[in-house]
């Protein structure tokens, strides 16, 4: 069986870890006007245990900042002893 490849989005986050931590995954762009660059997406986990996981995402339309002021004050606000 081949082996699969390895992703090339990088992340310096614990998704294993206990309690709050937060970064951002940095995913390659490529385009005809930016050459070769970076894309950083702003990630937090919160996490108490195994369990079931839910994925906030905040930034439908890049010039609509309210999802993501909503999902970053989520973020800071939950208690990762209550999760």
């Amino acid at each position: 069986m081949p082996q699969a490849a390895s992703s090339r989005v990088r992340c310096d986050i614990d998704f294993d870890k206990a309690g709050r931590g937060a970064g951002y995954p940095r995913a390659p762009l490529s385009c005809n006007t930016v050459g070769w660059g970076v894309v950083e997406i702003p990630a937090t986990v919160v996490k108490n245990g195994a369990g079931p996981a839910v994925l906030f995402t905040g930034c439908v339309h890049g010039g609509e900042y309210e999802g993501q002021i909503a999902v970053s004050r989520l973020a800071l606000d939950l208690d990762p002893a209550t999760i």
